[in-house]
């Protein structure tokens, strides 16, 4: 009979802390589908065409210099020389936040389920993890907002470039 008692007692304690934590492990699931849906969308940017598109601004960069312009050709074009440069130097630094990006996508991937794991095999209200709970949905806000900048900054860097490349190749051309 006593074994019985034990066993009615950890199946209590163990339902009990499910129920105590069924709203935090919630909000961790909701979050994990957040950042699983922002490791889609760094994952979704065509890298090898961003990569493509800096190579190719690379070559037309050596391109001009090796040209040897007069100061009244290169007074000319500095105007679209420094859109492109500037247009140019947005997408390096975009893509460099993208790496940052990525590596915080894999922090928040472990530190959810580290969380998770933590509320569901605890036997007790875990007060002390809330703080941490809390950290992580500001993280996931701030990482979404960064993608979607970060991305809407390529994109409109990449149309930018595309048009801009066009001039510089009509210079380069001549």
């Amino acid at each position: 009979m006593h074994y019985y008692t034990l066993h009615a007692c950890i199946l209590v304690l163990t339902i009990s802390s499910c129920v105590q934590h069924r709203n935090e492990v919630h909000v961790i699931n909701t979050l994990q589908n957040i950042n699983e849906k922002n490791v889609r969308s760094i994952n979704n940017l065509e890298i090898d065409i961003i990569e493509s598109t800096l190579s190719l601004a690379n070559l037309n960069l050596l391109e001009l210099e090796n040209m040897n312009l007069d100061s009244v050709s290169f007074n000319l074009i500095y105007l679209d020389y420094k859109l492109y440069l500037n247009c140019i130097n947005n997408i390096y630094n975009s893509m460099q936040l993208v790496k940052e990006i990525k590596k915080e996508l894999y922090n928040n991937t472990n530190q959810l389920g580290h969380l998770k794991d933590d509320y569901t095999h605890s036997n007790y209200r875990r007060k002390d993890l809330d703080r941490y709970l809390d950290d992580e949905k500001k993280y996931i806000e701030n990482t979404s907002q960064d993608i979607v900048e970060t991305i809407n900054i390529i994109k409109l860097e990449i149309e930018n470039f595309n048009s801009l490349n066009k001039s510089i190749e009509k210079i380069i051309i001549k």
